[in-house]
């Protein structure tokens, strides 16, 4: 095995595996076979991990199942954490719309069912991108805004302006909520958000000679721990 790949799978903090991916400049097969038996065997928590933040290292063709595998895994957090990092490197845009579905829900998912790190580190994926995908997502994600992370809160916001239009969002809140689908804290909560939006008014116009989306235009990031730091 290079020992430039050796050195990649062992790294065990962060702030060096950039470097460590970086100084792989070509996996030849008996790299791949390595990285293969690594994943295959699914026993090695830091090489997996490594290996998913950094999926370009996969082969393509087994690429995204173990990513997808990475999201469902039920008995290490820090592999779902690091699935999740890893897919914001991937052009998801161009996988078959199948697979696009498989990947965002399950993103969803998780999300949804972590209260903490992983599901911050996923709302920052949901508001880089999902606009992408179109607003069939809306309904999926716009109870994340009463989840108890003010990350993932104020994530989803960021992820449901382009979704569904500015000028739509308060409708689009305030129908969730008569639906079941968000609380009235939930939806105060936002209305909060949105009114500091310069140029915004609270009849849906903007006055684009003031309109400054400021915070909502970006989401607020989230840091990534090293295994050690993070429990199973």
């Amino acid at each position: 095995m290079n020992i430039n790949l050796k050195t990649f799978l062992e790294t065990r903090e962060l702030d060096n595996l950039g470097e460590a991916r970086a100084n792989i400049s070509a996996i030849d097969q008996d790299d791949q076979a390595e990285i293969i038996r690594v994943l295959r065997e699914w026993k090695d928590i830091q090489a997996i991990a490594n290996l998913l933040m950094y999926p370009d290292l996969i082969s393509e063709n087994e690429r995204i199942d173990y990513v997808l595998a990475g999201l469902r895994e039920t008995n290490f957090t820090y592999l779902v954490l690091a699935s999740v990092v890893g897919l914001g490197q991937l052009n998801i845009e161009a996988l078959p719309a199948q697979l696009i579905t498989q990947l965002i829900d399950q993103l969803i998912a998780v999300t949804k069912g972590d209260s903490e790190v992983v599901a911050e580190r996923a709302s920052v994926f949901l508001a880089e991108r999902l606009w992408h995908f179109g607003d069939t997502y809306t309904t999926q994600i716009i109870g994340l805004l009463d989840h108890p992370s003010k990350v993932v809160r104020h994530n989803t916001l960021v992820a449901l302006i382009p979704l569904v239009g500015l000028e739509n969002i308060r409708r689009i809140i305030e129908n969730a909520v008569q639906q079941g689908l968000l609380s009235v804290t939930g939806q105060l909560a936002a209305e909060q958000k949105l009114s500091e939006i310069a140029g915004f008014s609270k009849d849906n116009t903007i006055d684009s000679s003031q309109f400054d989306v400021d915070l909502l235009s970006a989401p607020l990031l989230a840091y990534i721990p090293n295994l050690d730091e993070m429990s199973p």
